[in-house]
C-alpha cells in the first residue's frame, strides 16, 4: 500500500494545513489517512477561514465582512481540486485499501 504523508502536503498551505494541525494525530500515512483528512477539509477549511478572517479582523466595519470576506472562502469545489492536487491517487488507494480490508467481499 502507498504511503501518504498528510502533513508533509498540507503543512504549508494555509487553512488546509490548520485542518491537519487541528486533528493531529488522527491521520495514518495510507489511503484511509488521506481520506479522512479530506473529508475534515472539506467539512472545515471554510471555518478556519472565518475564524482567521475575524481574528484578523476585529474592528472591521460589519458591512465591509461579506465582500472581504467572499474574496477569500472557497467553494467546495476549489477545496476538492486542491486536494487532488495533494493526493493525485487518493480515489485508486481507497479502492485498494477498501478491497484489501475485505469490503465488499460478497
Amino acid at each position: 500500500m502507498r504511503r501518504v504523508q498528510v502533513q508533509s502536503r498540507v503543512r504549508d498551505v494555509m487553512y488546509f494545513s490548520y485542518v491537519y494541525y487541528h486533528n493531529k494525530g488522527n491521520y495514518e500515512e495510507n489511503a484511509l489517512g488521506t481520506f479522512l483528512y479530506s473529508r475534515n477539509a472539506i467539512a472545515h477549511v471554510s471555518d478556519h477561514v472565518k475564524a482567521h478572517f475575524f481574528k484578523e479582523n476585529k474592528g472591521i466595519d460589519r458591512e465591509e465582512i461579506p465582500r472581504q470576506l467572499q474574496g477569500l472562502l472557497m467553494s467546495e469545489e476549489q477545496i476538492v481540486e486542491r486536494l487532488t492536487s495533494f493526493f493525485p491517487h487518493v480515489l485508486v488507494d481507497v479502492y485498494k485499501f477498501l478491497v484489501e480490508e475485505g469490503f465488499g467481499a460478497h
